[in-house]
C-alpha cells in the first residue's frame, strides 16, 4: 500500500502494474497547476496511460474534478485501477481501451499522457481530443537530448548532444506537440514545462482557431552552434543563417526544429509555487526549488554551463551568483536556470561573458596573492 498525496494505492502482488515512485514530482505539480488554473469541476479529464491511476485518482480527489477517466489498456493495470478507485471512493470512470481509440472517440478538456518512453505514437489522437489542457511526459531523453539515435524518427527533428541538452529536448518536444496541435487547428500556450533528471514534463494550454496558430509558426525555429568555442544563436529560418561561427571560423551545426518561445506563464507557475507551499507533500520544498528556478528564467531558449565556460577560458571556477550580478550591472539579462546547477542564461554576447569571468577571475586571484603576502 502507498500513500501518495490524498489518495492510497495498492499494488497487485503478482506485479505487472508499473509504478514510478520518482515520478512523484510529476504528479505533484500536476495538481498544484491544475488547481491553480481554476478550471471548474465539470472539466472532463482523461488519463490515458494509468497504470496503476494514481495521477487520474490524484487529479479526481485532489483537484476535484467530477468526469474523471482513468484508462489503461492493460487487463492487470485495469484491474488495479478499478480496486484503487473503490479503495479511494472516487468517483471516476474507468475503462480498458487502446487510449489512441478512446481519445479519438471522445474529446475531452484535460488530456493526461505519461506513457513509458515516447509519447510521439499517441499525440496525434491527443491533439484532436484535447479542449483546453495536455500534459504530457517524455522519458525517452537519450532521443530527444541527442547522446542516442531517435530524435528525427520519433520527433521530426534533429537533436544535438550540447551542455544544455536537456533544453534542447525540452523544446524538441514542445515543438512536436505545437505541429500536432496545428494540425488539428488548434494553437499551443505553454503552460508548465519543465526537465528533471530522465524526464520531460509539458503542461500547456490549447487553443482552437486556424489563426490563432500562426503565432506558434513564428515561435517554431532553431538552434545553431560551434563546438569550437561554444558560440550559439536561435534562428528561425536556417537558409538566412550563417553556416560559419562569426567568432572562431568553425563550421555551425544546426538542432531542431523546436519551439523557442516562452516555456511557461510565470503568473502560473507562482500560483502553482504558492499551493505547493501550502500543502503537505513529501517533496514540496525539492519542487518549490526547481519552479523557482523555472519561474526566474528569460527568455532565451538556450543556457550556459559556468564551469564549461570557465574551463574554456582559462579560469578557475568563481561563484556563478558573481558572473550573474557582474553581468546584470552592466545592462543585460541573466537568471539561474532549473535544468542544472551550474547552467545560467544571459542575452550577453559569448565574449563578453568570458570577459566578465576572466575578470572575476583575475580578481579573485589577486585576493588569494594579497591573503598569501599577509
Amino acid at each position: 500500500m502507498i500513500s501518495e498525496g490524498k489518495v492510497q494505492i495498492k499494488l497487485p502482488e503478482s506485479g505487472g502494474v508499473f509504478y514510478n515512485p520518482e515520478m512523484e514530482i510529476t504528479r505533484d505539480i500536476d495538481v498544484a497547476a491544475l488547481a491553480s488554473l481554476d478550471l471548474g469541476s465539470d472539466a472532463s479529464y482523461i488519463d490515458a496511460l494509468a497504470g496503476t491511476g494514481v495521477r487520474g485518482l490524484r487529479v479526481a480527489k485532489e483537484v476535484g474534478l467530477s468526469d474523471v477517466t482513468i484508462n489503461d489498456r492493460s487487463r492487470r493495470a485495469f484491474d488495479c485501477i478499478d480496486e484503487n478507485v473503490k479503495l479511494n471512493g472516487a468517483g471516476a470512470s474507468i475503462s480498458q481501451e487502446d487510449c489512441r481509440l478512446l481519445l479519438l472517440k471522445k474529446r475531452y478538456d484535460i488530456v493526461d499522457l505519461d506513457p513509458f518512453g515516447t509519447p510521439s505514437w499517441i499525440l496525434d489522437a491527443a491533439s484532436f481530443s484535447v479542449r483546453h489542457i495536455l500534459l504530457v511526459t517524455a522519458t525517452d531523453t537519450a532521443s530527444l537530448c541527442g547522446s542516442h539515435r531517435g530524435g528525427i524518427q520519433k520527433y521530426d527533428a534533429r537533436p544535438l548532444n550540447t551542455e544544455y541538452h536537456s533544453e534542447v529536448g525540452l523544446r524538441i518536444l514542445l515543438g512536436r506537440v505545437a505541429r500536432d496541435l496545428m494540425r488539428h487547428e488548434k494553437a499551443v500556450h505553454p503552460i508548465l514545462c519543465y526537465a528533471k533528471r530522465h524526464f520531460v514534463r509539458l503542461i500547456v494550454a490549447v487553443e482552437a482557431g486556424a489563426r490563432k496558430t500562426d503565432a506558434v509558426i513564428e515561435k517554431m525555429g532553431y538552434i545553431i552552434h560551434c563546438s569550437g568555442c561554444g558560440f550559439r544563436s536561435a534562428e528561425e529560418d536556417l537558409l538566412r543563417s550563417d553556416s560559419i561561427c562569426p567568432l572562431c571560423g568553425h563550421s555551425l551545426r544546426y538542432t531542431g526544429p523546436m519551439y523557442l518561445g516562452r516555456t511557461f506563464n510565470k503568473d502560473i507557475v507562482e500560483k502553482t509555487i504558492a499551493y505547493l507551499e501550502r500543502s503537505e507533500f513529501n517533496r514540496r520544498f525539492e519542487e518549490m526549488k526547481l519552479l523557482g528556478y523555472l519561474a526566474g528564467e528569460i527568455d532565451i531558449p538556450y543556457f550556459y554551463d559556468h564551469h564549461l565556460l570557465c574551463k574554456r577560458t582559462g579560469v578557475t571556477p568563481s561563484k556563478i551568483n558573481d558572473l550573474l550580478n557582474t553581468l546584470i550591472d552592466r545592462g543585460f539579462e541573466a537568471s539561474r536556470v532549473h535544468f542544472s546547477g551550474t547552467g545560467f542564461k544571459s542575452n550577453a554576447p559569448l565574449e563578453t561573458i568570458k570577459d566578465v569571468l576572466t575578470t572575476i577571475g583575475c580578481s579573485a586571484n589577486s585576493r588569494i596573492s594579497d591573503i598569501g603576502m599577509i
